[in-house]
């Protein structure tokens, strides 16, 4: 599970890396939750924002696998490779979705594997109103063509490398352990088929 968010300021069909954004792209990239904790394109690089996170994580409460490093591929080159991406999209009115990711971090990053990567950031749990700011300005997002309500929210957004999206709202869960069977199913489904037609499929089964 990266803990750096590069969703929204690396497009998978380009070739040329940005070290830093295009002028035209800098409002936008403010608004990206890499930019404010990341501060520049070579810390991403290096693996400072997943030091940082990873940390930040630990000294919340978080206690990851045993024997969890960090990855050693270039996180750009990962993000290539890996079939499905997904963010948690929670506010500060949903404090079990942040204590489901501190207690159970490690499980989460398992179940999701190689097969889907999850992104976090220190901006949103500092500031879980930062997810009200990506369902207006996210790229990604937008490219997706989803659309997330405010009372859609908390829930889990993915899309692949052709930037088809899908979504599956928790509102409906009143507990940790309901967002915990809900989770469970959709990653039993990626793990037969990582695709977003197989998230779609959970969806279904969950409704």
């Amino acid at each position: 599970m990266p803990i750096d968010d590069i969703s929204d300021s690396f497009d998978s069909n380009s070739h040329k890396q940005r070290e830093r954004p295009l002028n035209e792209d800098r409002a936008m990239a403010e608004k990206d939750s890499l930019w404010p904790y990341i501060g520049d394109w070579k810390a991403l690089q290096n693996g400072t924002a997943q030091r940082a996170l990873l940390r930040e994580l630990i000294e919340r409460g978080s206690q990851p696998r045993i024997g969890q490093s960090l990855p050693p591929e270039d996180p750009l080159a990962r993000y290539k490779c890996i079939p499905l991406h997904a963010r948690l999209l929670y506010t500060s009115m949903d404090p079990f979705i942040e204590s489901i990711i501190l207690k159970h971090y490690a499980t989460i990053d398992g179940l999701s594997h190689d097969r889907c990567d999850i992104y976090l950031s220190i901006e949103q749990f500092n500031n879980p109103g930062e997810t009200l700011d990506y369902l207006e300005n996210s790229p990604v997002l937008k490219k997706s063509g989803v659309q997330i309500r405010y009372d859609d929210l908390p829930g889990i957004f993915f899309w692949d490398h052709q930037w088809v999206g899908e979504f599956i709202s928790f509102r409906s869960c009143v507990s940790e352990s309901a967002v915990n069977i809900i989770l469970r199913c959709i990653f039993q489904e990626i793990r037969e088929e990582p695709t977003i037609a197989a998230v779609r499929r959970a969806k279904k089964l969950l409704l």
